[in-house]
């Protein structure tokens, strides 16, 4: 299981559109593969893997449900920083951000 971006965590394509059922059925089933309680016979090291796995699965499932955090990751991970004070890096798509997003949801 790789943990490159969400999207890819939890099994999808990387896109605003998600198909809520497979992200739910993605995230029960990674969920459980990477539950602590799981490996509690493998060791301290391998359940603090898991434990960090684990929250970062969950972390995913938070960001990639919510359609306003979802547009905001898919923006980060195309290079813009929400968070910058930069005219040119940040502040520009913060107008855009909140029409796409309104637009979606009234869908």
């Amino acid at each position: 299981m790789t943990d490159s971006d969400y999207f890819e965590l939890l099994g999808l394509s990387r896109r605003w559109q998600v198909d809520r059922n497979l992200l739910e059925r993605n995230y029960l089933e990674r969920s459980r593969e990477a539950h602590p309680d799981a490996f509690v016979r493998k060791g301290a090291a391998a359940q603090r893997a898991a434990l960090e796995l684990s929250s970062r699965i969950n972390a995913a499932y938070r960001v990639v449900r919510d359609p306003i955090l979802r547009a905001e990751y898919l923006v980060k991970l195309n290079g813009i920083d929400l968070d910058s004070n930069d005219p040119i890096q940040g502040a520009p798509v913060a107008p855009w951000l909140a029409a796409f997003a309104r637009a979606q949801c009234e869908k």
